[in-house]
Order: C-alpha cells, then sequence, then structure tokens
C-alpha cells in the first residue's frame, strides 16, 4: 500500500523519500492512529526491499453523547440531549455509518442517519446516502434526503456532486424542493486523534427550485469552511477556521432554506441552532496546550456576523469566547468547557459537557 501511494513502481530505485512520501498517504486516510517504519526487510532471492510497518488501528469508532429526561415537557415527558454512533471502516471494508440524535428542550428534535459506500462495483466513484428529521414544537417540521456522489483527485483533494431533496410543513403549509450542488474538499490534516497539524478547506455552491401551494422560486446558496492547525511549540498549537455561507437572492426565507447557527458544533457561547439567517459568517480562534496525546487545554474565542432575516444584509455582530479541556483514558474521552458571549456573562454561561467511547 506504502508502494501504490508513493506512485512507486516495483523493481524501482530504493529511494527514502519515496518511501516517506508513502508513509504520509497512509497516514493521511484516517485508518491508523500511526504509520511508523519498524525497518527494512530485504528478500534476497529477488533482491528486493520491504518495509516493514507498525499499524495500530485508529480507535475511532464512537458512541458519545449526553442524554437526559425532562418530566415536565408539554407532552408528558421527553428525552433531551444528544447521541452520535460514529462506525469506520466497517468489517475491514472502508464503509462508514453513521447516526446523530439530538433533543432540546420545547419539543425540538433532530435525527440523521447517513452511510458511506467508498468504491461503487469497483470503481473509483464512492456514494454516501444520508437522510435527516428535524421537528421544532408542533408548527413546523422537515425532511432531507441526499445523495453525494464523489471522486478523490489525487491523495489530498476530493469533488463531491449532491443531488437531493426536501419537504417540510410549517403551520399546516407544505412546500418540496429539490437541490443539486457541487463541493471542492481540500485536506491536508493529520488524522491521527487530537490533530494538530495541516489544514481543512471546502468549498460549496446549491442550486434550489422550490414549490409551494401559491409560489415557484429559484435560490443559489454559497458555502465556505476552512480550518488550519498551526504547532507553535511540540506542547503548544493554535486552531484557526473561518465559515461562511450566503443565500442568492435574499429574500426566500422559507425555514427550509436557512442556515441555524449557535451551539457547541458551531458558534460557541450560544444556545443550540439559536440563530435562523440567510448568511452569516463567523471564525475560530483556539490556543490549544497538548497533554501528549492524552489531552488538551484550550482557550477560544468565536467572532462573527449574523444576517437578520430582512431580505437583505443587515448584519448582527456575535461573539463567544471561553475555556475548555479534552481528556482521553483508554477508549473513554470527556470534553468539558464553559462558554459565554455578549448576552452571557461568567455568572450565566453555558457548560456543554461531552462523553464518548472510542472501540
Amino acid at each position: 500500500m506504502v508502494r501504490r501511494l508513493a506512485l512507486w513502481k516495483i523493481g524501482d530505485a530504493y529511494d527514502e523519500e519515496q518511501l516517506e512520501l508513502g508513509l504520509s498517504r497512509l497516514s493521511r486516510t484516517g485508518y491508523f492512529q500511526s504509520v511508523e517504519m519498524a525497518g527494512l526487510f530485504r528478500d534476497s532471492t529477488r533482491n528486493l526491499m520491504y518495509p516493514a510497518l507498525r499499524l495500530p488501528d485508529l480507535q475511532d469508532n464512537r458512541l458519545s453523547g449526553l442524554l437526559g429526561y425532562d418530566s415536565k415537557a408539554e407532552d408528558g415527558g421527553q428525552l433531551t440531549g444528544y447521541a452520535d454512533l460514529h462506525l469506520i471502516n466497517l468489517f475491514g471494508t472502508a464503509r462508514d455509518l453513521d447516526f446523530t440524535f439530538n433533543s432540546q428542550p420545547g419539543g425540538e428534535r433532530d435525527a440523521r442517519l447517513a452511510y458511506v459506500e467508498p468504491w461503487i462495483l469497483g470503481s473509483p466513484l464512492g456514494l454516501q446516502l444520508e437522510v435527516d428529521f428535524l421537528q421544532q414544537d408542533s408548527t413546523y417540521w422537515e425532511w432531507n434526503r441526499n445523495l453525494t456522489l464523489y471522486q478523490d483527485l489525487n491523495f489530498n483533494s476530493r469533488l463531491e456532486i449532491q443531488f437531493g431533496d426536501q419537504q417540510n410543513s410549517n403551520l399546516g403549509v407544505q412546500s418540496y424542493a429539490v437541490r443539486s450542488g457541487l463541493s471542492l474538499i481540500f485536506d491536508e490534516r493529520d488524522h491521527v486523534p487530537l490533530t494538530n497539524s495541516g489544514y481543512h478547506v471546502q468549498l460549496g455552491v446549491t442550486g434550489l427550485r422550490r414549490e409551494t401551494s401559491d409560489s415557484l422560486y429559484y435560490l443559489v446558496q454559497g458555502t465556505e469552511d476552512g480550518e488550519s492547525w498551526i504547532p507553535m511549540t511540540s506542547h503548544l498549537g493554535m486552531r484557526l477556521a473561518l465559515h461562511s455561507a450566503t443565500n442568492f437572492p435574499l429574500n426566500r426565507l422559507n425555514l427550509g432554506d436557512l442556515y441555524y447557527v449557535g451551539g457547541a458544533n458551531s458558534l460557541r457561547g450560544y444556545q443550540e441552532r439559536e440563530f435562523p439567517t440567510n448568511a452569516y459568517a463567523y471564525a475560530q480562534i483556539e490556543l490549544q496546550a497538548w497533554l501528549d496525546r492524552r489531552g488538551r487545554l484550550f482557550l477560544f474565542t468565536d467572532p462573527g456576523v449574523i444576517n437578520h432575516l430582512v431580505g437583505y444584509y443587515s448584519f448582527q455582530r456575535v461573539l463567544g469566547y471561553g475555556i475548555g479541556f479534552e481528556l482521553s483514558k483508554g477508549d473513554w474521552g470527556l470534553t468539558l468547557s464553559y462558554a459565554m458571549s455578549l448576552e452571557r456573562g461568567p455568572s450565566d454561561g453555558l457548560l456543554e459537557v461531552g462523553v464518548d467511547n472510542k472501540f
């Protein structure tokens, strides 16, 4: 595999740089915790040399989340919290399966199921099937169904083509949309636990046609997500990220066309999905102190702007900041952070806790 990833042909002269290139590309696949050369083996009969490798598996199958029960919910009781099941490289086939469930007080629920088939009938094309359902109170619900075809262009870039549809209902008024889009991904991260070097960029554009009982319109959505990890010393580094999106035109305000920003996985210091918007941009700046590969301490700030839903650009400033740590012991991991914002000071900040098990 190292030889193939380095485009190294049998019979070529031994080349230390080619060997290092193959090792680097193998470690980037995400299926091993590390890729280390343990020496060289020489086949004296055929006069060939082979690298001996140490390949500990990346234990990134995980079951994580934090669930509770709200006995005072209006419907007589409700499961609240978040659960995440992530299975990679199923049975050694490179197929992946994801399931997430999120339930918030007030009747909001969100569930998502995704499956990845890496090589369709042995071809270089892969696909991802994704279905998710969102329920907000008793007045709004939506279904999303997506099919993504992708092909790796080289060892750190991928082209994706998306097709899908969406159906939603708001106060009994239903609408239906079909969409297609194109994404380009660049990924130069190391994929071992607690990434501390490299970058990741994803650019996308999606076209949408929505039909309601009394209207028909078209919409274009553009998105950008980028992250970079900058090591400063052997135990100190910085993570920089920029996330942005916008709709064209801005006067289409169906809830299914909006972005929802806020929460531990996006704009920290704010409630989950606190801001429904048609355009946003925010950065994430994080100073990290690594404790070997067992954990990290971090300080963070998330400045940005969120567009008001008025049919044109009218931005509101937002700022989240806080402190947290992430620890791992064996198969278990714990993340704890305390996040504040312009509206929430130290006395009423948000305590965010995550527990996961990797197996």
